[in-house]
């Protein structure tokens, strides 16, 4: 039987119009914290509803958002600086150059993007030296500021609607 459901849900000046399709395993949602969507097909002996309560917010982005994970400015840096120090530790660089390196890592200004980062980074001298050259796992990622929203505060009032 093919029932397609709506849910219009507003919380703290969120919105979220969502959509979910027993019968095909299809989930919509169009919100404030952008558009999610997917469609399982295989979900066991359960119905979609209590498939989507049993979701964790790591699967469900990966699966509904189409930006899943962002670079991450303050953990990217964060992590050279952590290098350095252990670089430091292990004897690698001399003091100098670890000063520099740090130096020269204070002195990147912010990116809101890998590809920004990394255009600052190549053109220092003493981070490449301390990296070799190769700074390909320099960026980190972390999971979208909008997938975060969306889950703390329109999955919960999303969920207790669907089990009503």
């Amino acid at each position: 039987m093919d029932n397609p459901e709506f849910y219009n849900i507003t919380v703290d000046g969120d919105y979220a119009h969502i959509f979910i399709n027993e019968a095909t395993g299809t989930f919509a949602a169009e919100s404030s914290f952008g558009n999610f969507g997917y469609r399982w097909t295989s979900i066991g002996d359960r119905d979609l509803k209590q498939f989507l309560s049993s979701l964790d917010l790591e699967y469900f982005a990966g699966k509904a958002y189409h930006d899943t994970y962002v670079f991450d400015h303050d953990k990217t840096v964060s992590d050279v600086r952590e290098f350095i120090d252990e670089q430091a530790e292990s004897g690698y660089a001399s003091p100098e150059e670890l000063g520099l390196a740090m130096e020269e890592l204070e002195g990147l200004g912010w990116t809101q993007n890998a590809h920004e980062f990394i255009e600052q980074f190549t053109a220092t001298d003493s981070l490449m030296k301390i990296y070799g050259g190769d700074y390909y796992d320099v960026i980190r990622e972390s999971l979208n500021p909008q997938c975060k929203g969306f889950w703390q505060k329109i999955w919960p009032v999303f969920l207790d609607r669907i089990k009503s």
